[in-house]
């Protein structure tokens, strides 16, 4: 999916999760929210780089 794309789905998770707190969307919207949401969290450079997925190929070799 390209950036602009996940921008965009990323605007209407978080106006949906907004929607759902304020009671107008049913569970199911909360719930594919929390899930969109956390996948792109893990996804997030930051992230990938405390759990050490970040890490470029040839580093691997070079440390061991």
């Amino acid at each position: 999916m390209q950036e602009e794309a996940k921008t965009i789905v990323d605007g209407v998770a978080v106006s949906g999760g907004i929607a759902t707190l304020a009671g107008w969307l049913p569970d199911l919207t909360a719930l594919l929210t929390i899930v969109w949401l956390s996948l792109r969290i893990w996804e997030s450079d930051t992230v990938r780089r405390m759990v050490g997925h970040g890490q470029k190929q040839g580093s691997e070799s070079q440390s061991q």
